[in-house]
Parts: C-alpha cells; sequence; structure tokens
C-alpha cells in the first residue's frame, strides 16, 4: 500500500504483547522526529500535516500501530487489523486517567437536580425568531457561570471567537428544524422545542485533577441557581463513541414569565479540545458528520464504512490520552 505508515509483522506481534501485558503506554519519552514516510505521504496530497496529525505520527511511531492516511477524511487511519490495538490502548489510557477525574457521587444524590437518565428538555420558543432572542437573553446568564467554572479549575471557557459561537445562529436553526422534520415529520413548533444547543459553551482543563474541580464548582453553583441538568459522563460510559470522551451536561436556563431555554456545556481536557480547529474534537467532527449519514444513505459520502470512521476518531482521541498521559 503506498500510503503505509508503519509496521512489519514481528512489529505487530510485539505491540499485541505490550498491549496485552498492558505496557503500551508506559513510554513516557517519544522520539521527537516524525515518521519520515507519513510526512511525504500527507504531502503527497498537496496537503501538510497539522499538530494533530503529528501527535498522531508520534503515537503510532512509539506504539508501532499501523496506520495510513486516507486523504477523503485528511486523517490518519488504522489498519483493520490494529482497531483491536487502538481499542485497548484507547481503554488503558482512559481507566488511567479516569482515576484522576473521579467517579462524582453527587449525580447521583441530588434525583429532583439532577438526573441520572436524560429527561425531556424543551425550550418555550415556537419559531426561529424567539428561540433567537431567548438565545441572547441565556447567554447573559450562561457565560459568566461559565467563566467562574472555569477560573475555579484553572482552566479555560471557549465560545469562539469573540464568543460568537455561544448561541445557535438562525441558519443553523432553521437547518436543525429543517432536518428534524426530514427524520421524524415534525412541525416547526415542535422541532424548534427539541433544539436542545441554542446557548452552548466548552470548558477545558489541562488535567484530570482540574477537570474534577471545575465540575464540582459547577455541579456547586447548578443547585445554588435551582437549574435543573442532566449530565452525561462518557469517563464511565462503555459503548462506543468513536474514543470521544468528555462530561455533557444539559441545561434548562430559567429566563421568567414560563421562559426558559435549553444550553449544553462540555467539560474537556485540553488535549481534547483546546478551541482550534485542530483539536480532536474538531477534527472527528468532520469524521462524525460522514458518521450521521450512513443510517439515511447507507454509505458515508466518502465511501468509507461505519467502523473505518469510528477508528479513525478513536485514533485521534486515543493520541489525545496519550498526551494527557504524559503529563502525570
Amino acid at each position: 500500500m503506498s500510503n503505509f505508515i508503519s509496521l512489519s509483522s514481528s512489529q505487530h506481534n510485539s505491540v499485541q504483547q505490550q498491549v496485552a501485558n498492558n505496557q503500551l503506554v508506559l513510554y513516557k519519552e517519544i522520539n521527537p522526529l516524525v515518521n519520515s514516510e507519513g510526512m511525504l505521504n500527507i504531502a503527497k496530497y498537496a496537503e501538510l500535516p497539522t499538530l494533530a496529525d503529528v501527535k498522531v505520527m508520534h503515537f503510532i511511531s512509539v506504539t508501532q500501530i499501523p496506520a495510513y492516511y486516507e486523504p477523503k477524511i485528511r486523517s490518519i487511519v488504522p489498519f483493520k487489523g490494529a482497531y483491536p490495538l487502538v481499542q485497548l490502548a484507547w481503554k488503558y489510557l482512559r481507566n488511567s486517567l479516569r482515576e484522576g477525574v473521579g467517579t462524582f457521587p453527587e449525580l447521583l444524590s441530588h434525583p429532583p437536580l439532577i438526573s441520572r437518565t436524560p429527561v425531556f428538555h424543551a425550550n418555550s420558543a415556537t419559531t426561529i425568531e424567539e428561540l433567537y432572542q431567548d438565545e441572547q437573553e441565556g447567554a447573559e446568564i450562561f457565560l459568566p457561570i461559565c467563566q467562574q467554572v472555569a477560573e475555579s479549575g484553572g482552566g479555560t471557557a471557549h465560545f469562539g471567537p469573540e464568543n460568537v459561537n455561544i448561541i445557535k445562529s438562525k441558519e443553523s436553526i432553521l437547518s436543525k428544524v429543517q432536518r428534524t422534520q426530514s427524520e421524524s415529520g415534525a412541525s416547526v413548533a415542535h422541532a424548534i422545542a427539541q433544539i436542545d444547543d441554542g446557548v452552548r459553551g466548552t470548558i477545558s482543563f489541562d488535567t484530570p485533577e482540574q477537570l474534577r474541580a471545575g465540575m464540582k464548582e459547577f455541579l456547586r453553583l447548578a443547585e445554588q441557581n435551582e437549574w435543573e441538568i442532566d449530565v452525561s459522563n462518557l469517563w464511565e460510559n462503555e459503548q462506543d463513541y468513536g474514543g470521544y470522551i468528555d462530561f455533557d451536561v444539559r441545561i434548562m436556563i430559567p429566563l421568567g414569565q414560563d421562559k426558559q431555554v435549553v444550553a449544553e456545556l462540555q467539560f474537556h481536557l485540553n488535549d481534547f479540545y483546546d478551541g482550534t480547529k485542530d483539536s480532536p474534537v474538531s477534527r472527528a467532527h468532520k469524521v462524525y458528520e460522514e458518521m450521521r449519514m450512513i443510517p439515511v444513505t447507507g454509505k458515508s459520502d466518502v465511501n468509507l464504512s461505519y467502523e473505518e470512521l469510528n477508528e479513525a476518531s478513536r485514533l485521534y482521541f486515543t493520541t489525545a490520552l496519550f498526551q494527557a498521559y504524559r503529563k502525570r
């Protein structure tokens, strides 16, 4: 294969044995030289490797996981035979870092406020214009809380350049409404009520311990403000999301006079999301968009299988976990 990056059969067996012995992730120091064949291979497509690509190439050079560059999604993808290796590495790294994140018994101790299972949240708005106005009002409440949470754990709150992404634009609302109607036949009003990220933000932290401190502060403020929230803790979830891990929170922000708007707040490690388009979360979003097409059309637009796309995403997130692990 012309875009093969690394690995002989003997190396493959060596890596497999390392994973079996839970030794794969014990490399704290990595070779600073990027695999030259991989670099040249990306250049072959007139594309320069991004920082995220370089980190992945570092990771696969250390672990000797076989991979190739797929220009259709501008991503490095593990070969099929290496999927179990990436999955085992992801699980081991996730489990190691999860100890620092903690289990958050708070999520189980306040049933009226915090739900363990998703409950139905609905915006009070019934038109696009009304939701857009509610978003702006909700953002004024949401932003300072997020900033306070970030500061409590030494993190950073992200809302896009000049906070442009803190609310969903009218165009995005319309697109989401049309997609919901197409998929479920819902009315416009019902589709608008279901939008659960009209107000949104991300808070990122450098270490699992900082992430834990920030999450604890958020839970305290949620209770203080009597917010109804749903928390999805993907650090604990064994389901497969292409390696994606975060705390994903839905917040019902009361606006008074029987009005409310639903906000989304994500908690990440910096190695997963740092506010740039090249972060693993941002890069994986392109892969996610392709995966979302498969149930609708039967295949992705780039003609890759769900499994191929899923493991491409996992490789970038496993690399992010590896970067976070090396800071310990």
